[in-house]
């Protein structure tokens, strides 16, 4: 028997090429998949950047009511505030007539 011999290793500045063949057919075939998947890709972008206009649109009518609530809510605060503190006065001033007569 005898020894196996070592394989030739090349050398750190040495190019390796590789002569390969691609047959027409698996050429097309993986320019149209990707083709197909471009257009796919380009489409769903699409849709999704409709998607977010059209969700723009209605935070930005949320907030618009919000903030109109909220103006409404603190404008019926104030008043019934001022409702509690005149209902309180007119209290006051009847305790007051009853208790001078």
């Amino acid at each position: 028997m005898t020894p196996p011999t070592p394989k030739a290793t090349p050398d750190a500045g040495a190019r390796v090429t590789v002569d390969m063949k691609v047959p027409l057919w698996g050429l097309i075939s993986a320019a149209g998949a990707g083709f197909v998947l471009f257009a796919g890709l380009y489409f769903n972008v699409q849709s999704l950047t409709e998607a977010v206009r059209e969700l723009q649109i209605t935070v930005k009518s949320g907030n618009t009511s919000v903030s109109v609530l909220t103006s409404e809510m603190a404008l019926l605060k104030f008043r019934t505030g001022t409702l509690e503190a005149d209902v309180a006065r007119i209290n006051e001033i009847q305790r007051n007539s009853r208790g001078g007569k």
